[in-house]
C-alpha cells in the first residue's frame, strides 16, 4: 500500500476556475484599441469590433509586475536554443514575468526551467482554457500566485491551429513593452509580426547569431546573451499598471 506522504502534493491542490476579464476593469490586460488593429490577427484585433473579455486561470497581479514576452518560430536553430535556456536558467523570481504560448518543444523547455525557478509566467495558449484541461503539475504554481493564464478566444476555439497561432503570438507580444525574439524564420509569421511591433514602437530584442541577422535588418536589437540575462533579470518595463507600457535601461532614447 503506498503511504498518502508519498502521493505528489500537487494532484491535491485544486486548479481555480476560470475568470473573465472585462473590459475596463483593473485587471484586464490591456485598454481597448492598445490590442486591436494588429496585422495579421483581424479576428481578433479588429479595431471595429469592441474589446473581447480575456480568461483567466490564476490570479492577475502578474500583469501589474514589470512584463517581457517571448515569442519564437516553432523551429529555432539549435545555437539559438541553446542560449535561450541559459537566459531561461538564470533569470530570477524577483524579474519581470515572462509571458508566451510556450507551445513548441523550445519553448516548453523555457518554460520548465522558469517554472523551476519559481519565475513568474503567464501562459497564453491559442484556444479556449477551462480548469479541467490545466496539467495538474501546473496547480502548485496556480496555487502560489506564480503562474497565470490568459486566453482572449471564445469557448468553441477548443484546438490550435496556424490561425489562432498567429493570434496568440500577437496577443503575447500586446502584453508587454519589451519582446524577445530568439529566432523568426525569414518571411514567416512572426518575422511579420516583428515588423508590427516595430511600426508600433515596440521594443524587439533577439540573440545575436548569424541565424538572427534577418531580424536585425528588419530593425531588432541583437543583444549579447549577458545583456539578454540583464533583461530578464532587471526587467522588461517599470509599470505596475497591465494595460501601459513600461520603460527599461535598454530603452532607445
Amino acid at each position: 500500500m503506498v503511504s498518502t506522504h508519498h502521493i505528489d502534493h500537487h494532484l491535491r491542490v485544486r486548479v481555480p476556475p476560470v475568470r473573465h476579464l472585462q473590459p475596463g476593469e483593473p485587471d484586464y490586460p490591456l485598454p481597448d484599441g492598445r490590442w486591436q488593429g494588429w496585422a495579421g490577427a483581424p479576428a481578433l484585433f479588429d479595431p471595429q469590433v469592441p474589446a473581447l473579455p480575456v480568461a483567466c486561470i490564476g490570479s492577475p497581479a502578474l500583469l501589474h509586475r514589470p512584463r517581457i514576452s517571448i515569442v519564437c518560430s516553432s523551429h529555432c536553430p539549435g545555437s539559438i536554443a541553446v542560449e535561450t535556456y541559459r537566459i531561461a536558467r538564470l533569470a530570477l523570481p524577483e524579474g519581470p514575468t515572462v509571458i508566451g504560448g510556450f507551445h513548441s518543444p523550445m519553448e516548453r523547455t523555457v518554460f520548465e526551467l522558469l517554472t523551476t525557478r519559481h519565475v513568474p509566467v503567464v501562459v497564453c495558449p491559442g484556444r479556449r482554457i477551462q480548469s479541467r484541461g490545466v496539467p495538474a503539475a501546473w496547480a502548485p504554481a496556480l496555487a502560489e500566485g506564480r503562474l497565470t493564464i490568459l486566453s482572449p478566444f471564445a469557448p468553441e476555439r477548443r484546438r490550435v491551429d496556424r490561425a489562432l497561432a498567429g493570434q496568440r503570438n500577437a496577443f503575447v507580444a500586446a502584453l508587454a513593452a519589451t519582446v524577445f525574439v530568439p529566432y523568426a524564420r525569414a518571411g514567416g509569421a512572426v518575422a511579420a509580426l516583428v515588423m508590427t511591433l516595430l511600426e508600433l514602437g515596440r521594443r524587439v530584442y533577439t540573440v545575436q547569431d548569424r541565424d538572427t541577422e534577418g531580424l536585425v535588418v528588419l530593425g531588432a536589437e541583437a543583444l549579447r546573451t549577458e545583456d539578454l540575462i540583464e533583461l530578464v533579470r532587471a526587467g522588461g518595463g517599470e509599470t505596475n499598471d497591465p494595460g501601459q507600457g513600461g520603460r527599461d535601461r535598454f530603452t532607445l532614447q
